[in-house]
């Protein structure tokens, strides 16, 4: 959150987190579901 304060300088509040793992896991989790899709595909093609 941005304040300005009295004196004009602005003041910035809020936190900063490492979402990497976070990122690395949803990209594999997207992986492995289009490999499961890719199977299902397969399947119902025999």
């Amino acid at each position: 959150m941005l304040e300005k304060q009295a004196d004009g300088t602005i003041v910035l509040d809020g936190q900063l987190m490492d979402i990497t793992e976070l990122k690395q896991t949803e990209k594999a989790l997207r992986h492995k579901n289009d490999d499961l899709a890719n199977t299902l595909q397969q399947l119902k093609a025999t």
